[in-house]
């Protein structure tokens, strides 16, 4: 009896108390249980976005020493159209478009004006095909996965009523870093149930888990951290294979879903696809990386088993599949060349990408509904 007594009254000191604590957090305010806003970090050109964690700034104009200015649309993206939906023009019934997807690599991180693959593709097409009115969409974004590009399509993407998607998504989501897109994601875009909703009512419990899941974002959720897709936590993720698509942002699994998704709604929308994974400088025969020796030839590296994937999914679907990482091997030219620093094409690259896909296009007019025989020669 006595026992009964003492756990009744702890029981009921030990609510008294809560209810005292929960009193005292609603008196001084106390955070409310919520997302977690995605800091865009120190990067002026970047903000935070809880739809994709982070995107370019909108009207944003970053300055080039080589040439004219980098300017972001009113979408923040590296291209001049708007959607019909968001001010653009009305496409025409000779227009094709075309949007590309992918990270840094397809942004053209360090390629000038006029230089990017898509700019040059452009002109490629509308050469071949003079009849035509070409628009080579660069929805390309510096950090970004599979997981971010398929919430931008939804966001964006679709509204510019594209004939062709050129899918190029790699580096970003087999790379090892702080966090993983889906958790990050779930922090920015929180939806308790059960217990946890309960729990997220009181201000008393929330003052200590915001204070928890904030302290998780700033581990790498800042766009800062991302940036420069296969930067590393330390050496080992580049020489611990059975790692490969596990620790990755987007694991392999989730990798592959995202892709399939993204061809499917394509599929839906009436829209081809292309799978056109992006290449590497050791693609090119240089490794740069000092802090590790130079694998052998071969070797599988983080992003190999998602370029298999993408041939495999290729093959399965009949999509047409263009894998620059092949076109850089077999090119012949240097790496310092084709490549800026370990990822990133130079203008020569972005050539190169270019042609690969204007051979891919000629081969395949049904991609984009072009007829053959049309030729300004």
């Amino acid at each position: 009896m006595r026992l009964r007594r003492k756990v009744g009254w702890s029981l009921f000191v030990s609510f008294g108390l809560l209810l005292l604590f929960e009193g005292v957090a609603r008196i001084f305010d106390f955070a409310e249980c919520g997302p977690v806003e995605p800091d865009a970090g120190d990067w002026e050109e970047m903000v935070g976005d809880r739809n994709t964690l982070w995107k370019m700034r909108s009207n944003y104009e970053i300055p080039s020493p080589h040439g004219p200015a980098t300017r972001m649309n009113a979408l923040g993206l590296r291209e001049e159209l708007l959607p019909e939906s968001h001010g653009g023009h009305r496409k025409a019934n000779k227009e094709r478009r075309l949007i590309t997807i992918g990270d840094s690599s397809v942004y053209g991180w360090g390629v000038p004006t006029g230089q990017t693959f898509q700019e040059v593709l452009e002109r490629q097409l509308k050469a071949r095909w003079p009849s035509f009115h070409f628009e080579v969409i660069n929805l390309g974004v510096p950090g970004y996965s599979t997981e971010q590009s398929r919430r931008q399509l939804d966001e964006v993407g679709w509204a510019y009523e594209p004939d062709l998607l050129v899918f190029s998504s790699i580096f970003s989501d087999s790379n090892f870093d702080h966090f993983q897109d889906v958790e990050a994601l779930r922090l920015a875009n929180p939806a308790p149930t059960g217990l946890s909703a309960m729990l997220q009512s009181s201000r008393c419990y929330c003052s200590v888990y915001m204070s928890i899941q904030n302290r998780i974002a700033r581990r790498g959720q800042q766009a800062n951290r991302v940036l420069m897709p296969g930067v590393p936590r330390d050496a080992r993720w580049v020489t611990d294979a059975d790692r490969f698509g596990v620790d990755a942002r987007v694991p392999i699994g989730r990798f592959q879903e995202n892709v399939g998704a993204i061809i499917q709604r394509a599929k839906t929308e009436g829209v081809e696809t292309i799978l056109a994974p992006l290449a590497q400088e050791w693609d090119a025969g240089r490794w740069s990386m000092p802090q590790l020796p130079q694998p052998e030839p071969n070797t599988p590296l983080p992003w190999t088993p998602y370029r298999e994937v993408l041939r495999t999914i290729a093959h399965e679907k009949g999509l047409v599949h263009v894998p620059f990482y092949e076109a850089f091997a077999k090119s012949q030219l240097p790496a310092h060349q084709l490549f800026s620093d370990a990822i990133h094409p130079t203008p020569k690259g972005a050539q190169l990408m270019a042609q690969e896909l204007f051979r891919a296009i000629e081969s395949n007019p049904g991609l984009l509904r072009l007829p053959i025989e049309e030729d300004p020669s």
